[in-house]
């Protein structure tokens, strides 16, 4: 029975120096057993880390310092101190070599029987980690440092652009907005940032350059974000309840995440175009209307005129034009003045607006010439109609510097299709009639036809039966038939 008992404990024992010997291979490690003295029990050594650190073999009956020479003080203090307290002892050393630097980890802890645990472990490779991740620390440190200052950088320049800027996400979410941008929309850019543009209310309202409401999915930033396509020089005006719009020219360009179809957001930079926007509204009057009365001019008249046609093509409508020519104006420009001429010509251009519907168009044609374009029409007792009513007006008294003048007329009215199928024919057919009314007294309108024949019915007076009319003036001046106006006191003879 004891001898079966032997052999149990030679085969632990065996069994329990393969697992020591396994370790020892798996760490890079020394494994020795002491007594309290120092002296070597018994001891298993991994060759690599045997050489490395100059260790002889580990015999047993031989003292701890003489197996490893290189760590002898450490390793005997340490066995000292276990040995009194019996507490782990646990201790770092660094070995310079001509080849390198070895570091090594020692653990001594007192075991039964008086007996000693020394292990010596190669952390080299654990040392190294950690000198790595330190490393990777100080890196991240410094590229948190670095890119806290590219963002100062950035929001530095951002800010500083006179351009505003907008980052909108995918789903209306305003991610920056740069100084300029809050400015241009009376804001600050926290409360830009609160703004959600996905439908909901905004504090203003976004309108196209017809001034009409732009739909959301209209605006420039959600074609891009729909489209992947930058939107350039796109023109829109900003409405505040408070206040007329304000014009912007915008430039959107999406951006994208790697391995995604859509954009994830949009950037839109807008600039403020009011002034310009005015000075081409002036530009665009100035060309196309008269400098004296504001009416439109010319080439204004002939492209609505040109529209007109076209749309009665489609509709079947008649159009009416006028030719309208003041009788006696060159008296008052001679005998008045042009500073009154032109206050007539003013009031003239006054009334004619005021005589004719919504849609109408007087234009001042040149000299003391207008043009009337009625559209629409149903018959020609529609035109009828409106040219009594403007010389009617047009013979009510208007009272300039003191003095109180009329004006009369000859009006020459041409209808679309019947007298001209384009605009040119229907200018000269009812300035044909025009010269028509003047040949025949004047102060009237009348058709233009083949045979001018077709006759408005208003009774015309000669120039001889309009100088012996019995009228007086404000300052009880006569009134001069032969010129068309009344004289002031300044001309009295």
């Amino acid at each position: 029975m004891s001898h079966d008992s032997d052999a149990v404990s030679r085969t632990d024992t065996e069994c329990c120096r393969g697992w020591i010997r396994s370790l020892a291979e798996g760490l890079q490690g020394l494994f020795l057993l002491v007594d309290a003295s120092g002296v070597l029990v018994e001891g298993v050594v991994h060759s690599v880390l045997q050489k490395r650190l100059c260790a002889m073999e580990p015999v047993a009956g031989v003292q701890l310092g003489q197996v490893l020479p290189r760590l002898a003080k450490v390793l005997d203090q340490g066995l000292t101190i276990c040995r009194n307290t019996g507490y782990l002892q646990k201790n770092e050393h660094l070995i310079e070599e001509a080849d390198g630097t070895t570091f090594v980890k020692c653990y001594i802890v007192k075991l039964k029987h008086n007996r000693f645990s020394v292990i010596v472990i190669d952390s080299h490779h654990e040392r190294s980690l950690a000198l790595q991740v330190a490393a990777l620390e100080a890196d991240q440190r410094q590229t948190i440092q670095l890119l806290h200052e590219l963002d100062a950088r950035y929001r530095t320049l951002f800010d500083s652009l006179n351009e505003g800027v907008v980052f909108v996400a995918r789903d209306g979410r305003v991610l920056a907005a740069n100084e300029a941008a809050a400015q241009i929309f009376r804001t600050t850019p926290s409360e830009f940032q609160k703004l959600q543009v996905d439908g909901r209310p905004l504090p203003f309202q976004i309108i196209g350059e017809d001034l009409q409401p732009l739909p959301l999915e209209q605006w420039p930033m959600s074609l891009t974000l729909s489209s992947g396509l930058p939107q350039r020089e796109s023109v829109v005006g900003v409405v505040f309840p408070s206040s007329g719009p304000f014009w912007l020219a915008l430039n959107a360009r999406p951006l994208w995440r790697s391995g995604e179809s859509v954009p994830y957001a949009v950037v839109v930079s807008f600039f403020d175009i009011t002034l310009r926007k005015q000075l081409e509204q002036e530009l665009h009057h100035q060309a196309f209307h008269d400098a004296l009365t504001s009416l439109p001019n010319r080439s204004l008249f002939m492209d609505r005129l040109d529209t007109a046609i076209r749309q009665a093509r489609r509709a079947g409508d008649l159009v009416a034009v006028f030719f309208v020519d003041l009788n006696g104006f060159k008296s008052i420009n001679d005998e008045l003045g042009h500073d009154i001429g032109d206050q007539f010509l003013q009031c003239v251009a006054r009334r004619l607006s005021d005589s004719l519907r919504d849609g109408d168009t007087v234009a001042r044609f040149g000299g003391d010439e207008f043009t009337v374009l009625l559209p629409s029409l149903q018959g020609a007792e529609d035109a009828l109609r409106v040219a009594e009513r403007v010389l009617d007006d047009l013979q009510q008294p208007m009272v300039l510097s003191g003095m109180t003048l009329t004006a009369g007329a000859s009006v020459g009215i041409s209808l679309y299709p019947h007298d001209g199928s384009d605009s040119a024919m229907l200018i000269r057919h009812a300035d044909q009639a025009m010269y028509r009314v003047k040949a025949q007294g004047r102060n009237g309108c009348e058709f233009f036809s083949d045979e001018m024949s077709v006759r408005s019915g208003r009774p015309q007076r000669s120039d001889s039966e309009s100088s012996r009319e019995a009228v007086t003036g404000p300052l009880g001046q006569p009134w001069d038939g032969a010129r068309g106006f009344w004289r002031g006191p300044s001309d009295s003879e």
